[in-house]
């Protein structure tokens, strides 16, 4: 199923796969949501839930979009839902 990105967060997909490890999603993951939310790196707390620092339905849509370009997969949009921390996703991404 094709899906659009979000215009000037595009680049932050598909670049380089990303490596299946759970430090590789979370650093990656941190990063990202810091440039989506407009936020300081160091506010992004893994062990946060991903409410405590604003991430609303609409930009959960374009975190999981970009991380399933990032690892190849498809992902279910609810995963954040599921899994309420970059700690919590990383480790059930990881292989």
């Amino acid at each position: 199923m094709a899906r659009r990105r979000a215009g000037a967060l595009a680049g932050w997909a598909g670049v380089n796969p990303l490596p299946p490890t759970r430090e590789a999603i979370a650093t990656w993951s941190q990063r990202f949501l810091a440039d989506l939310l407009d936020l300081p790196l160091a506010d992004i707390d893994a062990e946060a839930r991903f409410t405590e620092f604003g991430l609303d339905s609409g930009k959960s849509v374009q975190f999981v979009l970009a991380l399933e370009d990032r690892l190849g997969i498809e992902l279910d949009p609810g995963i954040v839902e599921e899994h309420p921390s970059i700690a919590a996703l990383a480790a059930h991404l990881a292989r």
